[in-house]
């Protein structure tokens, strides 16, 4: 059910999967997401070192109209 919930939102969102994105009003321009089979993840810049984690996405944000991205592009 994840990977068809997540295939559905790649489609929303118009990225293919593990394609780098940024949300339009995201505080920290250096941080950015993107959404492997089974997972939405974020990656995070902080002191020169990079965490991957799972991303704290709001299910409903990622569907409201006025959730917008920016493509980094890239696998």
């Amino acid at each position: 059910m994840t990977r068809i919930i997540l295939f559905l939102l790649r489609m929303k969102l118009g990225v293919k999967k593990n394609e780098r994105f940024q949300f339009d009003n995201q505080k920290n321009k250096e941080d950015y997401y993107y959404i492997s089979e089974n997972k939405l993840y974020k990656i995070m810049w902080r002191d020169c070192k990079v965490t991957e984690r799972r991303a704290n996405v709001s299910l409903n944000w990622l569907l409201d109209p006025e959730c917008k991205i920016v493509k980094l592009g890239g696998h």
